[in-house]
């Protein structure tokens, strides 16, 4: 999970943020903890105490530090590939993505399995739209590293179309970044409403 940024858009961390009583980076850590081997959770030195806190009681998870978050996202999700080298894929989780539904990922990692390659890019699809997390396949990785860090990981997806694997979802929340306090009180009005947390298809 991608949670180093430093929320300045919202405001205050986006990962301590609450939703139906929980914060954002412990409700998807536990989402995608039943789903894959061990949860890596990016985070800058500074916010280590807090998303410890936040986090306290998921065994499957892990903080691990960008001791350089300002790089950006990419910088985070190189930490999280050079922490586990030995994965057979990695699964990038947004932590301004926080109620993506927990069949999400379990589907994303099924096509990956049913893919039977590991040089693909595994992402979800909404209607007619790509959305995040996505899914690494192993030998990407060398490709992930090496990428610009101005240009970010989509360097690396926009490179062969035919390696892109899109798992169509019944899950608009992949659709959904809450960057921004207008953002966050969407989501809640959706949550009031009895939005989010749907069901994926592949």
């Amino acid at each position: 999970m991608l949670a180093a940024g430093a929320s300045t858009r919202m405001g205050s961390p986006k990962a301590l943020l609450d939703c139906d009583g929980e914060p954002f980076v412990r409700r998807i850590a536990r989402r995608m903890d039943a789903r894959l081997a061990r949860v890596l959770v990016v985070c800058a030195e500074e916010q280590r105490a807090a998303y410890g806190a936040a986090l306290r009681g998921l065994d499957g998870a892990r903080l691990v530090v960008n001791p350089e978050p300002a790089r950006g996202q990419l910088s985070s999700l190189q930490v999280a590939l050079r922490h586990a080298p030995d994965a057979d894929g990695w699964l990038a989780a947004l932590v301004d993505h926080p109620d993506v539904a927990a069949a999400t990922y379990a589907a994303l990692v099924e096509a990956y399995r049913d893919a039977g390659r590991r040089d693909v890019v595994v992402l979800p699809r909404f209607g007619e739209r790509r959305g995040h997390p996505l899914l690494w396949g192993a030998a990407l990785r060398d490709e992930l590293l090496a990428a610009p860090l101005d240009q970010g990981a989509r360097v690396v997806t926009r490179r062969d179309a035919s390696r892109v694997v899109a798992v169509a979802v019944d899950d608009a929340e992949v659709l959904r970044d809450v960057d921004r306090p207008g953002d966050y009180q969407r989501l809640l009005d959706a949550r009031r409403g009895g939005g989010g947390g749907g069901t994926a298809r592949s």
